[in-house]
């Protein structure tokens, strides 16, 4: 009889969204082991989801989801503003840009992680290809 595999192990951002929160409950339902990256410790999670705060620097991350050791990081995350101030630049470049890139780097220091990345329509212009 061959050994039982463990359960898959999903590392889930955007978890508290309205597509994140759906993923994450329904991966719990299906017997995965799932963490959030999240950016507040009180972030409000379905039952049988653990948070995990988003750390502040590459480095951080990279450590973080080495100790976690996913099998499978699912990248939903965004930071979003109908309409926004030159001010709100810099933290939506952050949260957009940055957090998704030090995020697949360290996923690329993981063997055999499966990494999804996902976005919305209001990444197009008037819902242009």
């Amino acid at each position: 009889m061959a050994p039982e595999s463990p359960s898959p192990h999903a590392l889930v951002t955007g978890a508290t969204g309205f597509v994140g929160r759906a993923l994450v409950r329904r991966l719990v339902a299906d017997g995965w082991r799932v963490d959030a990256l999240v950016r507040r410790p009180d972030a409000e999670l379905p039952e049988g989801v653990t948070a995990v705060v988003i750390p502040g620097d590459a480095e951080a991350l990279i450590d973080t989801v080495g100790a976690l050791a996913p099998s499978h990081c699912f990248h939903l995350a965004t930071a979003f503003r109908g309409v926004h101030v030159p001010a709100d630049i810099g933290p939506l470049m952050d949260a957009n840009l940055t957090f998704g890139t030090m995020l697949a780097e360290a996923c690329a220091r993981m063997p055999g992680i499966r990494f999804v990345n996902t976005g919305t329509v209001w990444q197009h212009y008037d819902a242009a290809p």
